[in-house]
């Protein structure tokens, strides 16, 4: 007996839903306390690794001009996301495009208009994200440092939140201001913390007394993302503009960036319409409101 109409839709809507549920968008915010961690050469190092092992990667890069990715690999950064909620260039024209042909969207001065965009101008930006050729696989957050002057949306909106550190006693104590501001303003519960520049060893004793700090004076969970060893390549590679990973592959430091590209490949995605790309940008607009709000009310 053949199927009727409804019948063929209900299974092509059940067909399109888990065609979404299989390529669901990680959205992952690395941050830090304060610069000088390492941690915009963490995002590059694993955009590369995670495209290297096949995923489509974007980089939403909240660093002013002098200070982002593009001006670390020595690409011309034009445009912003800003031209694109202004609808003078499609998110396309502001792409551009890294080793291993990883996404990079300039986003410093658009993040600081989110809040202010009514209706109309939300739905576009919306559109101009889930109407782009290469949906993400993987979008990795390149958070402005610090946690007073950073308007914190693009952490707030992300699923996971990676802290990076160093061993220096200045970079532990701003990366605690930053998780105690993300935990007590706006709710956040769980974070995970990049070490690096230090051995494992290191890493685990630098984490743990984070941890028991958090644990009983915020109230948050500390999750050990992993750790990035000291190694002369990694800084021999950034003097050149390009990632270890693909410049020294076969050095410790690239092996630990291959091994956190995986690590963070294992992280639950949600199945809902938070993992989708419309999703986050939602989160997104909404989030710049909270955080708007929330740096309006602490100067009052």
């Amino acid at each position: 007996m053949g199927c009727t109409v409804d019948e063929v839709l209900d299974d092509q809507a059940a067909g399109l839903r888990r065609l979404l549920a299989r390529n669901p968008v990680r959205v992952v915010t690395l941050a830090s306390g304060r610069e000088g961690v390492g941690k915009t050469s963490d995002v590059l190092n694993l955009a590369v690794a995670l495209a290297k092992r096949g995923r489509n990667v974007m980089v939403l890069d909240e660093n002013p001009e002098e200070r982002n990715l593009s001006h670390f690999l020595g690409l011309p950064s034009h445009y912003d996301l800003l031209q694109v909620m202004r609808r003078e260039k499609t998110l396309e024209e502001v792409t551009q495009h890294g080793p291993e042909d990883i996404g990079i969207v300039s986003a410093a001065r658009g993040v600081r208009e989110l809040a202010s965009l009514d209706d109309d101008g939300r739905e576009w930006l919306v559109h101009s994200f889930t109407q782009f050729s290469r949906t993400p696989d993987v979008i990795l957050v390149d958070a402005l440092a610090g946690a007073e002057k950073n308007m914190l949306s693009l952490s707030l909106a992300a699923q996971e939140i990676v802290v990076a550190v160093s061993s220096q006693p200045a970079s532990i104590t701003d990366a605690y201001a930053l998780i105690k501001v993300l935990s007590q303003q706006y709710g956040r519960r769980r974070f995970r913390i990049l070490v690096n520049k230090v051995g494992a060893e290191d890493a685990r004793a630098i984490f743990g007394n984070m941890a028991h700090a958090a644990k009983r004076f915020l109230k948050v969970t500390l999750d050990l993302m992993g750790h990035v060893p000291l190694d002369e390549k990694l800084g021999q590679s950034s003097r050149l503009g390009r990632s270890v990973v693909e410049a020294f592959p076969e050095t410790a430091s690239a092996a630990n960036f291959r091994q956190l590209a995986e690590v963070l490949e294992q992280w639950p995605c949600p199945k809902d319409d938070t993992g989708q790309l419309r999703g986050f940008m939602q989160r997104l607009i909404h989030s710049s409101r909270m955080a708007a709000e929330g740096l309006s009310s602490g100067m009052s």
